[in-house]
C-alpha cells in the first residue's frame, strides 16, 4: 500500500492513538492499562501567556496522571522545552483542558521520537538537563530511552517495550491541522462520494465527522483549522470545474451535490484526486521510521 506524505508528527500521533483507543489493528496497551485518549493537539496558555501545544493528551483516573506527548522528529526545541518545564497544575486547571481533578493528580510531559531522531533528542536532554522521559519508536517497537516516567504503569509498560506492527496504520488520524490541503483532499473526496449518494445538505463539520475517525478528540483550535482547510478546498471546487455540480447555499453555508450530475461529480472527483496524486511523490508506509 502507498500513502501520501503526511507530516511526520501526524505519523507518530497515529502510533500513540493506536495504543490508547480500542482497535483491531494492534493491541492498545495504554487503553488496557487505564490510559485514555483525551485530546489531540490541545492548545492552552500558561501563566506567562505563552501557547502550549503538545501533540497528544492522555489521562488515567486510576493512576491519577495526565500525560502530554510531544512527537519530535529532530532536536528538542529549547524554548518549547522551557515552556514544558515551567508548566504548572494551575496552568492546566485554568485551561480547563482535562476532566481529571488536578488537585489530586499529577501531570508529565513525554517526548516521543523515531529511531533516526533519538540521539538528537537525547543529546538535547543531556546538555540542558530537561529530565523529560524520552520514548523512541523503531520499525516494530517503542521503548523508554532515558529518564523515568512518573506514572508507574506507564513506566513499566515502556521500560519493558511495546510491540507495534511493522507498518503502523495511519487510518486512526488520517490527517491533521498541519497537513497540506492536497493531503487532506483525498479523504474529503471520499466523504463527498458518500454525501453524493444520499442526497443531503452538508457543511465542513459534517465532512470532517465523516472523514476523520477521531475528529471529536481534536482540540477545538485544531478543529477550527481543519474546517478552514476543508472550506478552502470546497470553495476551490465550487469556483472551478465543480461549480455546476456542487451548490453552495450562502445563507446556511451548506452544500448539496446536484442529484442530476452524480456521474459527472464522481468523474470530476476521480480526476481531481489523480491531480493531487501527481503533485508530489508518495512514500511507502515502510519508510515510516526513516522520515
Amino acid at each position: 500500500m502507498r500513502m501520501k506524505k503526511l507530516s511526520n508528527s501526524t505519523r507518530l500521533i497515529n502510533v500513540l492513538i493506536g495504543l490508547s483507543i480500542p482497535n483491531p489493528q494492534y493491541r492498545p496497551v495504554l487503553y488496557e492499562r487505564g490510559y485514555q485518549l483525551e485530546y489531540i493537539e490541545p492548545h492552552f496558555t500558561d501563566t506567562n501567556g505563552k501557547l502550549v501545544n503538545p501533540d497528544l493528551q492522555c489521562k488515567s483516573h486510576e493512576e491519577k496522571n495526565l500525560v502530554f506527548f510531544e512527537c519530535k522528529l529532530g532536536a528538542i526545541e529549547h524554548e518549547q522545552a522551557l515552556k514544558y518545564k515551567g508548566l504548572t497544575k494551575e496552568d492546566i486547571v485554568n485551561s480547563n483542558i482535562t476532566s481529571l481533578d488536578m488537585s489530586k493528580c499529577q501531570f508529565e510531559i513525554i517526548y516521543f521520537c523515531d529511531e533516526n531522531s533519538k540521539e538528537k533528542v537525547k543529546k538535547g536532554d543531556e546538555i540542558h538537563k530537561y529530565g523529560f522521559p524520552i520514548l523512541s519508536c523503531n520499525e516494530n517497537s517503542i521503548s523508554l530511552e532515558v529518564n523515568n516516567i512518573k506514572g508507574k504503569v506507564l513506566n513499566q509498560i515502556f521500560s519493558e517495550g511495546v510491540k507495534i506492527p511493522d507498518k503502523p496504520p495511519l487510518s486512526f488520524y488520517p490527517f491533521g491541522p498541519d497537513d497540506k490541503e492536497r493531503y487532506v483532499a483525498p479523504a474529503i473526496f471520499q466523504s463527498l462520494f458518500r454525501f453524493c449518494g444520499v442526497k443531503v445538505e452538508f457543511n465542513e463539520e459534517d465532512i470532517l465527522r465523516d472523514s476523520h475517525p477521531v475528529y471529536d478528540s481534536i482540540h477545538k483550535d485544531g478543529q477550527k483549522k481543519l474546517k478552514e482547510i476543508v472550506g478552502k478546498i470546497m470553495n476551490d471546487l465550487n469556483e472551478n470545474e465543480f461549480k455546476d455540480v456542487i451548490k453552495k447555499f450562502s445563507t446556511t453555508h451548506r452544500y448539496r451535490i446536484n442529484p442530476r450530475t452524480q456521474k459527472k461529480f464522481r468523474d470530476l472527483c476521480l480526476k481531481k484526486m489523480e491531480e493531487y496524486e501527481k503533485e508530489e511523490p508518495q512514500t511507502n508506509l515502510s519508510d515510516f521510521s526513516n522520515k
